[in-house]
């Protein structure tokens, strides 16, 4: 029969892991099984999974430090992308039509002012 072991016992049997870091490997698809609101790890399957996912470390002396940089061709360019030139010129449109959208601040005071107009006319 197959041993059953929480988050937290799973990673002190691994070693150098989380309980958090065992949780979060249940999307990448770890072995568990559900009781209730318990999710539990068969020890063997998850075990043998985990090893399955070691990936071997490249050695270091046998790959290059970097790769060679190739020089960028000289540019005239002024610097300014076309998009961005783009965007910001449908930020500006689009920040005229809302200035014309919207009622301006004079508008709202002669709301008001009209509406102290038939309040004193009424005799408020």
């Amino acid at each position: 029969m197959a041993r059953y072991v929480t988050a937290e016992e799973l990673a002190r049997e691994v070693g150098g892991i989380t309980a958090r870091t065992v949780r979060s490997l249940r999307s990448r698809g770890i072995p568990t099984v559900k009781l209730g609101k318990a999710w539990l790890y068969p020890l063997d399957k998850a075990l043998a999974w985990i090893e399955s996912q070691e990936e071997a470390c490249p050695d270091p002396t046998s790959a290059p430090a970097s790769k060679p940089c190739r020089a960028a061709a000289p540019s005239t360019s002024s610097g300014t992308k076309g998009g961005v030139s783009a965007a910001a010129a449908l930020a500006r449109e689009t920040a005229e039509r809302l200035k014309r959208s919207l009622p301006a601040s004079s508008g709202n005071v002669s709301y008001l002012g009209a509406r102290q107009d038939r309040q004193s006319r009424a005799g408020t």
